[in-house]
């Protein structure tokens, strides 16, 4: 998959999830777990997607949100 199928995938699950408080609270769930615990992000996913029936769409949301989550926490921490 290239870097622009990736993007448009990205840009679908924004637009389609970004009130889905669910979805918004497995993504801190997913950051919690690994910041608490070391939970690795990718076996969380993929039993949520397991037990949830997650789509495409839903995954990709709640890794944007893991991933927005991670980023606030870097520069809170003053990492580079």
């Amino acid at each position: 998959m290239t870097d622009k199928e990736v993007l448009g995938k990205l840009m679908v699950a924004m637009a389609k999830h970004r009130d889905d408080e669910k979805l918004r609270a497995l993504g801190q769930q997913m950051f919690d777990m690994y910041t608490a615990e070391g939970y690795p992000p990718d076996l969380f996913l993929d039993e949520m997607k397991k037990h949830l029936h997650l789509n495409d769409t839903e995954a990709i949301f709640i890794v944007s949100e893991y991933q927005t989550r991670f980023l606030e926490h870097r520069r809170k921490s003053g990492m580079p």
